[in-house]
């Protein structure tokens, strides 16, 4: 997957989306078209490291050897990810080369791309984020979900919010066997995840 750098023209007009929902009544296609071109400039980096979070919890939910709390730990990072990554800047450094005045890439990072979604481990906050900074991705991932699941996303997130730091130390937190009832829900819900942003980023290949 190729990375492209920060564009600030688009990172600007992300954040004068209007979050009132009845300014502009779009067709499910049209508001899909209109979050492609949104979002084709958007930095792949940290959807990448969310999908292959995804991609090693698949291959463990599908063996033999189901192990049900290392697959919510990975489903947990993914998700975190995939919303973080709707929301990224470019913070590579620059310093001087000692042997003339060209700028350099400082080794051994040479780019340092964050996320402006600053909601930690937190998973409702995280989607909770884009109800403010773009309502329209927010209500476009919802409908999405409801249609395909005919459940209510929010619901979900908010009753496994705190999924990472309950499953990772499964050992020291009595909550970790709530979120077992939901394993398949959760799984489900990071595929969805994956498939909807990597269709939004595909001019991002």
């Amino acid at each position: 997957m190729q990375s492209h750098g920060f564009n600030r023209e688009y990172s600007n007009y992300i954040k004068k989306v209007n979050p009132n929902p009845e300014k502009i009544i779009m067709s499910d296609e049209q508001l899909k078209n209109s979050l492609k071109k949104r979002y084709s400039f958007q930095d792949s980096d940290i959807f990448t490291h969310g999908r292959n979070y995804f991609q090693v919890a698949q291959l463990v939910y599908n063996s033999n050897e189901f192990k049900p709390y290392p697959i919510l730990t990975l489903l947990a990072l993914a998700i975190e990810h995939f919303f973080k990554s709707l929301d990224t800047e470019n913070k590579t450094q620059k310093s001087n080369h000692p042997n003339n005045d060209e700028p350099f890439l400082i080794p051994p990072t040479y780019r340092q791309i964050q996320t402006n979604n600053k909601s930690g481990h937190d998973l409702y906050n995280l989607f909770d984020y884009f109800s403010k900074k773009d309502f329209e991705l927010y209500q476009y991932i919802n409908d999405q979900y409801s249609n395909q699941f005919d459940g209510n996303l929010k619901t979900l997130l908010e009753r496994n919010r705190k999924l990472f730091e309950h499953t990772r130390y499964a050992y020291e937190n009595a909550e970790n066997h709530n979120h077992l009832a939901d394993l398949q829900e959760l799984y489900e819900l990071t595929e969805f995840l994956y498939q909807t942003i990597e269709d939004l980023f595909k001019q991002n290949y």
